[in-house]
């Protein structure tokens, strides 16, 4: 430098403490390649403005810049182009930019030689060096090795332009390099080599104090293969029409044999086992993928996607798994008809007086406390959702298998092995409006006599070891009868399977249990009920459109406290018909029944028993009671529904 400036240099760096906080800055690092005369002479032709400088001193600076590389992306099909920024941070934004040069090396497996001289870089201006009147265009250099190339920066022969910089990543200069070939495994192709810059503690040359600077971060590559970078957005909703995109690099021009891949809710422990169909599929390019999100891939497996990492598949047979997982946070069911696509299941009137009646038959209505469950569980969805379900006692008086009848049963039957009970949609398919049409509902609880069923709807009792929770089964059943599928969360209560029960029994709090706590289960009905309730005639090919119920009356369903600690206390069903289980680690010694105003309507006297079956009063109304249970260690009043 002294040589080609006719400037004297003196390194001060013996002479100067470094601050305690950073290590000294290597003014000429080991890394740092030779220079030729020329870059030298490009580099260093501002300088000479300073010669006469009366204020010109060589010092250190406590300032740190972080000279990085960032933004990139891979744009183009044919040919490609790596692009990325090159972008300069200060920390304690207290130094301004004069000039510098930047030094790249790049893999010429994957860009060639010489890429000044063959044409494959291009550079334009950043923020910091926007302005032409201050700044010459940039015009990069091949190094005299193949591998690096030089990106000198320097003011017009007459400026003295100085940039403040600060703790944001501000962009210097903006690089494309065009790909020339691609390896087979994921390497760093591009690196920064080291960045030299003249910057200053102040805003202008009359109290300047210039020095070079030389940090970078080495933090930057490329992959050749194919490579999701993110998606958008996080969460989704399977079977509503939500898109989800998905950007990265090399996933082909165009989808061939592509796909995607994703957790089957049904089936997690399967792995990414779902592939979408033609008919999902919004876009396909190089760097973006589009899709509409189903909830049922198709008709013949019934796969449903779920929460998880996903994978895509390129007509290449490259594959790259997303790093996050993707949330699926309620999943409507839609059904797959033909080759027309995904078609969105809808409820309706189908009694001309609002919704759905279901029909309790014998099998069920003659047990109250499983009859009690079934009731309490569809008040659960009325009341969260306002979906039009009403209950009614079968008179048919034997059990009735699932069958399209244009009869919503609910009966005891066989089941699979694996399976507590199942939700059977009868649908029919309406052409016109691309439709799938919920006609009936059947729901067979199993009758296997190995199963007990735990029938406590309070939500607040231990569920046992070797029982089984009838009122989360009949609540999950449901759900699938509002219009909900699977989802991959162990806390909701449309998930896949019933909660494990340890050793010492299930604790009140994991037996999910509790509609209205869970959000995507009401969310997802909330959604269906207003879909099927706003859809006109002709939306629903001529028939009616379901009437949602009011959920106002439902406040007590959501207050019931059935059990008292003091005296450990426990009712079921509830809501009750006729008889209620009354069980107290306390022996009973008098039941009493009265009325939101105090008025007494019905008193027991019973003889130091720990479980009593009530037997209601002839002629008594439906609705919200109080009942006063007398035990030997004290009295506990508790709020009760007769219906």
């Amino acid at each position: 430098t002294d040589q080609i400036t006719g400037l004297q240099y003196i390194d001060c760096g013996a002479q100067l403490p470094t601050p305690p906080h950073q290590s000294p800055p290597a003014y000429m690092p080991d890394s740092m390649p030779h220079y030729d005369q020329a870059t030298a002479q490009a580099m260093m032709s501002s300088l000479r403005l300073m010669a006469g400088s009366a204020h010109q001193t060589s010092s250190r600076s406590s300032a740190e810049l972080t000279y990085s590389l960032h933004n990139q992306r891979i744009t183009g099909v044919f040919p490609q182009y790596l692009e990325f920024d090159v972008s300069l941070t200060d920390p304690t934004s207290s130094g301004w930019f004069w000039q510098g040069l930047v030094y790249l090396q790049y893999d010429t497996a994957v860009y060639g030689d010489s890429v000044v001289a063959n044409g494959n870089i291009q550079v334009t201006r950043g923020t910091v060096i926007t302005s032409s009147a201050d700044y010459q265009q940039s015009i990069p250099l091949d190094d005299a090795s193949s591998g690096q190339v030089d990106i000198p920066i320097q003011g017009e022969a007459t400026a003295q332009h100085l940039y403040q910089l600060n703790g944001t990543p501000t962009p210097l200069l903006h690089i494309k390099m065009r790909i020339r070939g691609c390896l087979g495994n994921d390497v760093k192709t591009v690196t920064p080599g080291g960045f030299l810059s003249l910057y200053s503690d102040a805003p202008t040359f009359d109290s300047i104090i210039i020095y070079p600077v030389i940090h970078y971060t080495d933090d930057f590559y490329i992959s050749c293969q194919t490579q999701i970078l993110s998606f958008d957005p996080s969460t989704v909703n399977g079977g509503v029409g939500d898109t989800l995109s998905i950007f990265g690099t090399r996933f082909g021009a165009i989808r061939g044999t592509g796909n995607l891949y994703f957790y089957d809710a049904d089936h997690p422990n399967t792995g990414m086992s779902v592939a979408l169909e033609d008919s999902d599929f919004v876009l396909w390019s190089d760097t973006l993928i589009q899709i509409i999100l189903p909830s049922v891939e198709d008709s013949a497996n019934g796969a449903v996607i779920g929460s998880g990492t996903f994978r895509v598949v390129t007509n290449s047979q490259q594959s790259s798994t997303t790093a996050n997982a993707l949330s699926v946070y309620y999943s409507l069911t839609n059904f797959r008809q033909s080759n027309h696509g995904k078609w969105f299941d809808y409820l309706y009137n189908t009694t001309g007086s609002g919704g759905y009646t279901f029909f309790a038959d014998t099998s069920i209505s003659h047990k109250p406390a499983i009859y009690g469950c079934v009731k309490k569980a569809i008040k659960d969805w009325v009341c969260a959702t306002g979906v039009n379900f009403v209950l009614l006692r079968d008179t048919f008086g034997i059990p009735r298998a699932s069958t399209r009848d244009s009869i919503n049963i609910i009966t005891l039957g066989h089941q699979d092995a694996s399976a507590f009970a199942t939700c059977y949609s009868m649908v029919s398919y309406c052409s016109a409006n691309n439709i799938a049409i919920k006609d009936e509902m059947d729901i067979i609880i199993s009758d296997d006599p190995t199963i007990t069923w735990f029938t406590d709807t309070t939500g607040r009792d231990t569920l046992p070891v070797g029982q089984s929770d009838l009122y989360h089964v009949l609540l999950h059943e449901f759900g699938h009868g509002v219009g909900h599928n699977h989802v991959i969360d162990s806390t909701a209560i449309m998930y896949y399977k019933t909660p494990h029960v340890p050793n010492g029994g299930l604790p009140a709090n994991q037996r999910e249990v509790v509609l209205y706590a869970d959000n995507s289960a009401v969310d997802g009905g909330l959604m269906e009920v207003e879909k099927a309730s706003t859809a006109t005639s002709s939306l629903l090919c001529g028939l009616l459109p379901m009437v949602s119920i009011t959920t106002g009356h439902c406040f007590p369903y959501y207050s019931i406290d059935n059990l008292i600690d003091i005296n450990s206390i426990s009712l079921y069903p509830m809501p009750f018909d006729s008889k209620l289980q009354i069980k107290s680690e306390s022996p009973i010694i008098n039941i009493s029944l009265t009325s939101l105003e105090g008025l007494r309507l019905d008193q027991w006297n019973i003889k130091d028993m720990n479980e009593v079956t009530y037997q209601a009063p002839k002629g008594l109304a439906l609705g919200v009671y109080l009942i006063t249970i007398q035990t030997v260690k004290g009295t506990t009043i508790v709020k009760v529904i007769y219906d």
